[in-house]
């Protein structure tokens, strides 16, 4: 039988076509220049840029080639603030998120200081809490398919895993402590549609279901957490991710009106979504909002882009 020239090359067409929409995709995907910023922000979380920002961009990362930073959490101790953030790092073919510290001493301008975690998958989303008289870190690690707690060997270099929160691919953990309660919130990887809450009478675990799970279904514009859950004036607030149009668009502000091991409520606060420069270096994309405290002044740490990652196809008319 004969085969004909064209049922061969319709084949090697396709795959080549694949491969070069992959490759293009990775390279444009690598030159989104995600940077982080700080900002004041009063109660309201209207916030103003008194900070020559972005504070870090991946070339403040010296050790290993970075093509990002994001996910910023800042911690104050000892009188320095501590900076945690996912930094994508390149190692030959392989791109992965890992966890860097940077340093301040007045909460504004920071200088990258080391990578402190790395893991066979891809990690971000560092949050520190305080259990006693030690640190702690919970991260997003979707890949590696749970929820782990890391300890502080050397506060804030040094860490190791001690536990598994959670099995499961889940997203951007965030613990918060009500009473006795300790109340793990986390989302649905990938799609993002959907927040599950788990508690337990131990910082540890081990993590119980919510019955109301999820507690927000189906909804892209409200599902991922974009931060650490915190109080302010007496009131609970849980920080968003807007994914409705694209991954990382923009931050909405969720205040929680109930939360116990039975109920769960939330609302939207009338000046979300949360608006930041409109030109600039976070232009296009923001989703990070985790707050701290300089003195008696509020501030935020956030990361952005100003383009958004959408690959286009544009046919050039020759003259």
């Amino acid at each position: 039988m004969k085969i004909k020239p064209l049922a061969v090359l319709i084949p090697v067409i396709i795959l080549l076509a694949a491969t070069w929409f992959l490759l293009s995709y990775e390279i444009h995907m690598a030159r989104i220049p995600w940077a982080i910023g700080v900002y004041d922000v009063d109660d309201s979380f209207n916030t103003n840029e008194s900070v020559n920002n972005p504070v870090l961009t991946k070339s403040s990362v010296a050790q290993k080639p970075t093509y990002f930073v994001a996910d910023p959490f800042v911690f104050k101790h000892n009188g320095k603030y501590l900076m945690f953030y996912e930094a994508g790092l390149i190692d030959r073919n392989d791109r992965r998120g890992a966890i860097a510290l940077a340093v301040s001493d007045d909460g504004v301008s920071y200088k990258h200081h080391s990578i402190v975690l790395e893991d066979e998958v891809s990690i971000s989303f560092p949050i520190i809490y305080e259990e006693g008289e030690d640190k702690y870190m919970t991260i997003e690690g979707v890949k590696a398919n749970n929820i782990r707690l890391f300890k502080a060997l050397d506060f804030p270099y040094s860490w190791t895993c001690v536990d598994t929160l959670l099995t499961g691919p889940w997203s951007d953990p965030s613990i918060y402590k009500s009473g006795d309660t300790y109340f793990l919130f986390v989302s649905t990887p990938y799609v993002y549609e959907d927040v599950h809450i788990f508690y337990s009478n131990s910082f540890f675990g081990p993590y119980v279901e919510h019955p109301m799970n999820p507690v927000v279904s189906k909804n892209k514009r409200i599902a991922r957490n974009a931060g650490n859950i915190f109080e302010m004036n007496n009131k609970l607030y849980r920080p968003v991710q807007d994914c409705s149009n694209m991954y990382g668009e923009k931050v909405r502000m969720m205040e929680i009106l109930e939360l116990s091991e039975t109920t769960y409520r939330e609302r939207e606060i009338e000046n979300s979504p949360l608006s930041f420069k409109q030109d600039g270096w976070n232009r296009t994309k923001m989703h990070t909002f985790n707050i701290f405290q300089i003195n008696d002044k509020m501030m935020v740490a956030t990361d952005g882009a100003p383009h958004n990652g959408k690959l286009q196809l544009r046919i050039v008319k020759r003259r």
